[in-house]
């Protein structure tokens, strides 16, 4: 999956890396840190889920050689402005993967 954040396209590899990554930075194992993200609400859930994708996004980076340089802020910034639809297709998008 890609999305676009500051009209530029960034893109998203799910994987263990990742989700290393997240748990890493939210400093919980692996299933509290995803109750965040899928059974948590409202802001909480929002910034946790942007904490995730800058991980996917950056493992995408390293896998593709490209650049990373968007912030889980500039991620919540960009969920403010797409609303839902943005969070559900990232969401869906999460779940449809290999993991």
């Amino acid at each position: 999956m890609k999305i676009t954040i500051n009209e530029k396209e960034y893109g998203l590899v799910w994987g263990l890396a990742a989700i290393d990554r997240y748990c890493t930075l939210v400093d919980m194992e692996v299933e509290p840190a995803f109750d965040l993200v899928f059974k948590g609400s409202g802001i909480k859930q929002s910034v946790a889920l942007a904490k995730f994708v800058s991980c996917a996004i950056e493992s995408y980076s390293l896998l593709n050689h490209s650049d990373a340089d968007v912030s889980y802020e500039q991620i919540l910034s960009e969920f403010d402005t797409q609303g839902i639809s943005l969070i559900q297709a990232i969401l869906s998008d999460f779940l449809q993967s290999r993991l």
